[in-house]
């Protein structure tokens, strides 16, 4: 009896050793992999106890409770993941400066060059999961006469990326990366600190 307890706190010992070096191989896989790795573990589970003679017909499948466990699991790495994604949300306003960034909807945001209304550049974006900001120009909002002016500076369908770090009420907009001659003047524009705005 001795033996088999020393034995259980041996394995016990050594298995405390290995987790952390399973979370390090682990740390940064997707969880696209994670879950397919999940389902894989549980439908090869659900085939071993059908050849043991585990799963009888009638009887509620012990498989289907394994499936929905790694499902769980594969649930929780994704909200984790989405904590991890900087807030995206309210008016922010750059420091020494007018300019204003509004993230309106989920997907939508605009930026108002001179902080007045009076010309609006309104881009789809998403999150990617490095934490880059992906932003596409869907429109120009504003009077004709200073949408045509402002057209070929900031065209239509000009894609470029960003950093957006929010600490408290402060956020810092940097990185700016995209390809086109105009990504250098977006770049002096955005770039920078920025406060919340509760206008």
């Amino acid at each position: 009896m001795q033996r088999v307890a020393h034995a259980a706190i041996g394995f016990a010992a050594d298995s405390a050793a290995v987790y952390p070096a399973v979370a390090a191989l682990t740390e940064g896989v997707s969880n696209v992999m994670l879950r397919k790795t999940h389902t894989c573990v549980a439908v090869l589970g659900c085939g071993l106890l059908a050849l043991a003679g585990l799963h009888l017909p009638g009887k509620v499948c012990p498989g289907a409770r394994i499936l929905a466990l790694a499902e769980r699991t594969a649930s929780a790495n994704d909200n984790k993941d989405d904590k991890d994604k900087p807030a995206l949300s309210g008016i922010w306003v750059r420091q020494g400066g007018e300019l204003k960034i509004e993230f309106c909807d989920k997907d939508v945001l605009k930026i108002d060059p001179h902080g007045n209304g009076e010309i609006l550049i309104v881009c789809k974006y998403s999150v990617e999961k490095e934490g880059r900001i992906k932003v596409k120009i869907d429109e120009l909002e504003g009077k004709e006469e200073v949408k045509e002016k402002v057209k070929d500076k900031v065209p239509l369908g000009l894609e470029f990326s960003f950093k957006w770090k929010v600490k408290d009420e402060k956020a810092t907009l940097d990185d700016l990366k995209g390809e086109g001659d105009t990504i250098e003047m977006l770049k002096s524009h955005l770039e920078g600190e920025y406060d919340s705005s509760k206008k």
